[in-house]
């Protein structure tokens, strides 16, 4: 076969641009499963010439270059903490970036990290991975609501439980007339909520069966349960499920096993009041979990939409970016880009180091005389790049391709562009920072010909950092990304064009674009999808609640039927007597209120410090989910309450 591969060695190295290598097939790989962090259908050694860095930039280069993932065995017994660490001195010894202008040890520069193989799923966002990562956050997250929603759930039965206590108390009375101990009645009951819960989990189970495939659309990635193949899993399940049986069981068994024959042989005998105190107690848990989970929903979709709709400083609509442009020469990139500019549909274009929510600049520490040195991004762009995206001139100009003294190479830094951020850093504004001189990030000064207004460039995560602007045309290898602002009308004739005038230069290979809009949407698809996860887990949560509440409701009600008879034949009125129980149902739903809200905030301020911009937790969500849950509960138990306030005295009397 024959490999073409197209790539820049250097800015007069062409030699090594649209080579086609014949390459041989040695082996062919198993597909690899799709939730494996590594991505390729072609492999090749390091060492064939097809490979996309010169001999050069393997020896010496390979620090610019940087753009590979590295994969170490560790000897047994051997710590991975120290690694990093000894890497330090090699860097030194080895890298020389005197050539690049920077006169700093490697060491300061660069970093290295290790991170274990079967974590880095879950790990690799930090330092980047061949897949989007996960998260721990969300793990652990949608762990914590499926717990809550299993407490619920164990908190119905048990409420429930107590409550057929009554119902049960003549069959425990005769049971211990007969000569039942209790030893054999808790093991009874305990033995019925195990059955319980593992013909809950059946059911569980043929669910998931049903609604995995679905589940897998919707998160974008194939699921399925391998009941015998991840053994740790079905051990989990089978555990988990015995202990919630056994928990949820043991308290309602103890009750029910502790009645005494005579008291439980009598009419309306069963628990006593002990037990309606734990049945208010747990209405007070089913509602604060469901108020919390409620309140969560709310502040997640909101700091979702806010930051969808933040205003970041850049126009990110209608931007098409073009990626691969290394595979240029300097003077093809610049052809390339005149050619689109003189078409109508285009109305500018630019190249830099990375585009808006994928910058590929570095670090350095910068200094001006007399002010302390802080560390900013350095980032290479074309001078169309601000006026491309917008972003606002604040004091002198922009840097300009027709001056000089505004190129940078890789042994001089010529005048560079600073946002706002770096001039309040230095103590100055907008005006007062043009025309100073920063060092640090080249062998001499570099004058500050303009400030521009900050603009956020890697979205809603970070916060804003100071910001350092040069353009260095000399090396393709450092411009990668074409931006090209299209006009709204005649879209697909302009991205038909672009791929034909990609193909005149580069015949060989696909255009690689993509709308920025859609970048910057990938930000919050994964965000919207634990929205609506969330929103699902709070709908089961709330159901569950209202469905135990109101066979409490129910069995109250019931129990109280003389109650209300005496109350009506008193002179009392029907909406009284619903009033009386929709009171008592309140003060365990209040309660829950006063329960939820302080650990709800606690959590969720926690949750919004891991964002850089973030909505304020108003109190009105808090309030709003309160309501909501006493409305709920009113609307639960109110059908009930009105039809026995309804009910004849006469019968309500004769009842038992």
């Amino acid at each position: 076969m024959n490999l073409d591969h197209n790539r820049s060695c250097g800015a007069n190295d062409t030699g090594c641009l649209d080579a086609s290598y014949p390459l041989t097939v040695t082996g062919v790989l198993r597909d690899l499963p799709h939730n494996t962090q590594l991505v390729a259908d072609l492999v090749i050694p390091n060492t064939s010439r097809a490979d996309g860095l010169s001999a050069s930039d393997k020896q010496s280069g390979w620090m610019a270059n940087n753009n590979s993932y590295g994969y170490v065995e560790m000897l047994p017994g051997a710590r991975p903490g120290a690694v990093p660490a000894a890497i330090g001195p090699i860097l030194d010894r080895s890298v020389d970036l005197t050539k690049y202008g920077i006169r700093k040890p490697a060491s300061q520069i660069d970093r290295y990290y290790m991170t274990p193989f079967r974590d880095v799923h879950l790990t690799s966002d930090r330092y980047g991975g061949m897949t989007p990562a996960g998260s721990w956050t969300v793990v652990y997250g949608l762990s914590a609501i499926a717990l809550l929603i299993v407490l619920v759930a164990g908190c119905n039965f048990m409420n429930l439980a107590t409550v057929r206590a009554q119902l049960r108390a003549r069959e425990i009375g005769l049971r211990k007339l007969e000569g039942a101990s209790r030893r054999q009645l808790v093991a009874q009951f305990l033995g019925e909520a195990l059955l319980t819960a593992f013909a809950s989990l059946a059911i569980a189970l043929s669910l998931a069966e049903v609604l995995l495939p679905a589940y897998g659309r919707f998160l974008g990635t194939p699921i399925s349960l391998r009941y015998l193949g991840d053994w740790r899993l079905t051990t989990a399940l089978v555990v988990g499920t015995a202990l919630v049986g056994l928990t949820s069981g043991l308290y309602p068994a103890l009750v029910i096993s502790s009645l005494r024959p005579v008291e439980a042989l009598k009419p309306g005998g069963g628990t006593g009041s002990g037990s309606g105190l734990l049945r208010s107690a747990l209405v007070v848990v089913q509602f604060a979990v469901s108020i919390g989970l409620a309140t969560a929903a709310i502040v997640v979709l909101r700091q979702v939409d806010f930051a969808r709709h933040l205003d970041l400083g850049i126009r990110r609509d209608g931007v098409l970016v073009i990626n691969g442009m290394t595979r240029l020469t300097p003077g093809q990139r610049e052809s390339f880009a005149d050619e689109l500019k003189n078409h109508p549909g285009i109305e500018s274009v630019a190249y830099s180091a990375g585009v808006p929510f994928h910058l590929d600049g570095f670090f350095a520490a910068i200094q001006m005389s007399g002010k302390p040195a802080f560390d900013a991004e350095l980032l290479n762009m074309s001078p169309d790049f601000p006026a491309l995206y917008g972003m606002r001139l604040l004091a002198g100009r922009v840097l300009s391709e027709h001056r000089g003294a505004d190129a940078s190479t890789l042994a001089r830094m010529g005048n560079i562009v600073i946002n706002e951020t770096a001039a309040r850093r230095f103590g100055l504004t907008p005006a007062g920072a043009v025309g100073t001189v920063i060092t640090g990030i080249g062998a001499v000064g570099s004058q500050v010909v303009g400030v521009v207004a900050d603009a956020n460039l890697k979205g809603v995560a970070d916060p804003l950092e100071p910001m350092v602007f040069f353009f260095d045309p000399s090396d393709a290898g450092f411009l990668p990304d074409m931006s090209v602002r299209i006009r709204a009308d005649g879209i697909p004739q302009t991205l038909a064009f672009i791929d034909a005038t990609w193909r005149r230069f580069q015949p060989g290979s696909v255009i690689q674009r993509h709308f920025l809009i859609d970048t910057f949407e990938d930000f919050f698809r994964t965000a919207d999808r634990e929205g609506e996860m969330l929103g699902i887990f709070v709908g089961i949560a709330i159901f569950i609640a209202c469905l135990g509440l109101f066979g409490l409701a129910a069995f109250t009600a019931e129990r109280r039927t003389k109650e209300i008879g005496v109350r009506k034949v008193s002179g009392a009125r029907s909406r009284q007597i619903v009033w009386l129980m929709l009171w008592r149902i309140s003060i365990p739903v209040l309660t829950a209120n006063l329960v939820a809200w302080p650990v709800t905030y606690y959590y969720l301020r926690r949750w919004l410090e891991g964002y850089a911009y973030r909505v304020p937790l108003n109190p009105l969500y808090f309030l709003a989910t309160g309501a909501a849950a006493l409305l709920l509960a009113w609307a639960t138990v109110y059908t009930i309450t009105l039809r026995l306030a309804r009910t004849n005295p006469i019968h309500a009397l004769r009842y038992e």
